[in-house]
C-alpha cells in the first residue's frame, strides 16, 4: 500500500517487490521496510531531464535488518551444544546457524559477542568473525 501511496502504479509496486523476493522475503531474518519521503529521494538522487515530463514518480525504499534475541540465542545455543559435545573446530561448531544469519552474519556475531561472557563461546566467535572478515 505504501508504494502505491507514493505514486507508483500497482504493476510498478508489484514489480518492485518482486525484485526483493529472494533477498528480503526468502532469507531468514526480520526486516523493516519503509518508504522515504519524496523530498529525500530528490535530494539524494537529483534528476535533470532535457524535457518536461507529464508526471514524475520516484520512490526510495529503506530497509533495516533487525537482529532478535531469539536469533542470537539460537547461535549461542548451537555453540554451547557443540562445545559440550566436544566439537573442537569452529568450522563445524554452529556453522549451520552462522550460515543462516545470511550476509549480515559478521554484524550479528559481533552483537552476540557483546552480550556473552562464556569464554568458550567468545573464543569461537572471535575465530568465526576472523574467518568471515577474510571472505571476499
Amino acid at each position: 500500500a505504501a508504494l502505491t501511496e507514493s505514486g507508483l502504479t500497482l504493476d510498478e509496486s508489484v514489480a518492485m517487490v518482486d525484485t526483493w523476493a529472494v533477498s528480503y522475503f526468502h532469507t531468514p531474518g526480520l526486516r523493516v521496510l519503509y518508504v522515504l519521503p519524496r523530498s529525500w529521494t530528490d535530494e539524494l538522487l537529483p534528476l535533470t531531464l532535457s524535457f518536461e515530463p507529464t508526471r514524475t514518480v520516484r520512490t526510495l525504499v529503506g530497509r533495516v535488518e533487525v537482529t532478535t534475541n531469539d536469533e542470537l540465542d539460537g547461535v549461542e545455543g548451537a555453540f554451547l551444544t557443540a562445545i559440550a559435545a566436544g566439537t573442537n573446530s569452529w568450522e563445524t561448531l554452529g556453522m549451520k546457524e552462522v550460515v543462516a544469519l545470511g550476509r549480515h552474519a559478521e554484524a550479528k556475531l559481533r552483537a552476540l559477542r557483546e552480550r556473552t561472557d562464556d569464554a568458550d563461546v567468545l573464543s569461537y566467535l572471535d575465530e568465526a568473525i576472523r574467518q568471515l572478515e577474510q571472505q571476499p
